[in-house]
């Protein structure tokens, strides 16, 4: 499955054709009213706030509310405090919202023991789904984070890499077993280094 970053309010107009967005709250700036407007009529949605433009608290009242409101997904950083995992985590639960876990590295991949690490921990912390995403600094890094997929795991995984040796693992990951891949809505706004638009994505899904 895809899933389209969504990080302008333009883009809003078409999330009922794709079958999973990511609304980037921390982009988007949609006030209360919007947030949950949007999450209570789309039951296809991943609430996301990354550390840019709202405070800690602020983030935690943006993702609480999606979540109230009927968001199917809640992205958490591994990096997040133990209290702010302790808030959102079990309304997510309570909420039926589905919890990832996600670790970003923009500027290298760590070694395998590390990643494995990674995964262990977002598990123990919760995770319905585990999102690892690294950037690739050459093809044997993006060969290590689709090594993650030789492993039975106990929940989904969903795990690539940034930059252009990367791209290729944007597409393989979903035919190794990640239960979705990210795509940027058009080709101006891409949320990641090396993320592929949504209509190339498809093109590409549609013949392999």
């Amino acid at each position: 499955m895809i899933c389209v970053a969504l990080s302008d309010k333009n883009s809003l107009e078409d999330i009922n054709k794709f079958k999973l967005a990511e609304l980037r709250l921390d982009m988007l700036k949609l006030d209360d009213g919007e947030i949950s407007e949007v999450f209570s009529k789309n039951k296809n949605l991943i609430a996301t706030c990354r550390e840019t433009y709202y405070s800690r608290e602020e983030r935690l009242y943006i993702l609480k509310n999606a979540v109230s409101s009927g968001a199917a997904y809640v992205d958490v950083e591994i990096e997040a405090d133990a209290e702010f995992k302790k808030e959102i985590i079990p309304l997510a639960k309570n909420k039926n919202c589905k919890v990832i876990i996600s670790y970003h590295n923009f500027d290298n991949t760590p070694s395998k023991d590390d990643l494995e690490n990674i995964i262990i921990e977002s598990l123990k912390d919760g995770a319905d789904v585990v999102k690892i995403t690294t950037f690739a600094n050459s093809t044997e890094d993006a060969a290590r984070v689709l090594s993650l997929y030789c492993v039975n795991r106990p929940r989904p995984l969903t795990a690539f890499c940034m930059g252009d040796a990367g791209r290729i693992t944007r597409v393989a990951c979903v035919r190794l077993g990640a239960p979705f891949t990210y795509a940027s809505y058009s080709q101006a706004t891409q949320t990641a280094n090396g993320q592929i638009y949504y209509e190339d994505m498809r093109y590409i899904f549609d013949r392999i």
